[in-house]
């Protein structure tokens, strides 16, 4: 993810809530406030990003790696069809934007504009699993993600059940 604006970004602050297993980190970026909170859904099979401003934002999604096959964009979906680094297996990467912005593709990446409230959803998909059908599994995942605060409480409520979360213990040794 790049910021269109290209101001330095300040007084970043990252946490993690090890009770709902929710990621946040929030910076100052020129005059605007940007908070960014994600989580992995268990239940949707994808990761959920929400990057919230006090002002309206621009950026873009680009995923980088080495062996892309390629990139597609259909159905507000950019899929990026990859071999793993040794060329064995295939995968496919997706990243649909949704809230409170502008989506729109160009040369292989996600522009995001006009954006107070923008839910990135990721979904990876590979052949090992899903044979033949990995990117059409990986597309579906996208097409099936909801709303922001739908998917949180359900990842609330299927993350409190995992019996570690009962469980954790921490003792830090000085």
């Amino acid at each position: 993810m790049t910021f269109s604006d290209q101001t330095p970004t300040e007084n970043y602050r990252r946490e993690i809530d090890l009770i709902n297993g929710i990621f946040s980190a929030s910076y100052q970026k020129g005059t605007c406030s940007v908070l960014e909170e994600a989580f992995c859904s268990i239940a949707a099979k994808a990761l959920c990003i929400r990057v919230s401003s006090a002002e309206r934002i621009d950026f873009q999604i680009e995923y980088h790696r080495e062996n892309i096959r390629s990139v597609t964009y259909d159905d507000d979906i950019l899929t990026a069809k990859c071999n793993t680094q040794d060329g064995g297996h295939s995968f496919a990467v997706g990243v649909k934007a949704a809230g409170n912005c502008k989506a729109a593709y160009q040369n292989g990446r996600v522009l995001v504009s006009d954006s107070t409230s923008a839910i990135i959803f990721v979904s990876i998909a590979t052949e090992f699993k899903f044979a033949d059908s990995y990117e059409t599994v990986c597309r579906d995942i996208l097409k099936n993600c909801c709303s922001w605060n739908e998917m949180l409480a359900q990842h609330k409520e299927d993350f409190s059940s995992l019996p570690v979360c009962s469980r954790m213990v921490f003792r830090f040794i000085a």
